[in-house]
């Protein structure tokens, strides 16, 4: 599967990992040369490393998720484009054949046979009427479930990126004790608006998958009552000669 949006939102979360690696060591290396006797300064920026390293594996652990079932909104849109055209148009023609206008004849039927012939078209006209119609409330459904997925990159990824420069920003502010502090502020405060977002767009996308599941099982069930029978012509009608009557 190929997308543009969740192509850029893997890429950014990668950088965002490496980033947050650096910053790390960076910090690290910051505090090797604070001597003990200023141990009460350095525990506040112990603690804040500690909460952003919980904090990124919480996010690590939901973003496995997302990368292994990524979803695929442009071929959700290609089948929605199948139920919606192409299966109803097909539809479309079998009425047609149907039609007995359009019945390959020179003559004109009439008669009890006709008048049976009648009733039966009537009823079977209804059924792809409802055929279509179940095309098209898949078509509506595929298409509300891909436009969900790519709502969801669409977030994930200006958080993701956003993060990105909070990263790069307290990796180079990291780089003296003095922007120690600021740094690690800057990565916690985008963090804690950042990561709940995401969580926020899993409960919206959630809903809309459970709302689209109700859907096909409703689909489903008017599938179900529409394949009970297909409406047949009444043989006993046309057995005798006088069933039938040409016309013009």
């Amino acid at each position: 599967m190929t997308n543009d949006v969740i192509d850029q939102a893997l890429a950014g979360y990668e950088k965002f990992r490496q980033l947050v690696e650096d910053l790390f060591q960076r910090v690290r290396d910051t505090l090797d040369w604070i001597p003990d006797a200023l141990a009460d300064l350095v525990k506040p920026i112990r603690d804040g490393l500690a909460f952003i390293g919980n904090k990124v594996a919480e996010f690590e652990s939901a973003h496995e998720k997302f990368e292994r079932d990524k979803g695929d909104p442009d071929k959700l849109r290609a089948y929605a484009a199948e139920w919606g055209d192409k299966f109803t148009q097909r539809l479309d023609a079998v009425a047609g054949t149907l039609d007995p206008g359009s019945l390959k004849t020179t003559l004109h039927w009439s008669g009890s046979a006709a008048e049976t012939y009648k009733i039966a078209l009537s009823e079977q006209l209804k059924k792809i009427d409802a055929a279509k119609e179940l095309g098209r409330q898949m078509r509506d459904s595929l298409t509300n479930l891909s436009n969900a997925v790519e709502t969801f990159w669409l977030t994930y990824n200006s958080i993701i990126w956003g993060l990105v420069g909070a990263t790069a920003a307290a990796v180079v502010s990291a780089a003296t004790v003095v922007g120690l502090p600021a740094a690690l502020g800057i990565l916690s405060a985008e963090i804690a608006a950042g990561i709940p977002a995401v969580f926020a767009t899993i409960n919206v996308i959630d809903t809309t998958v459970d709302t689209i599941q109700n859907e096909l099982v409703a689909i489903h069930d008017k599938a179900d009552d529409l394949g009970a029978g297909w409406n047949q012509t009444d043989t006993s009608t046309m057995s005798h000669p006088g069933d039938w009557r040409t016309v013009g």
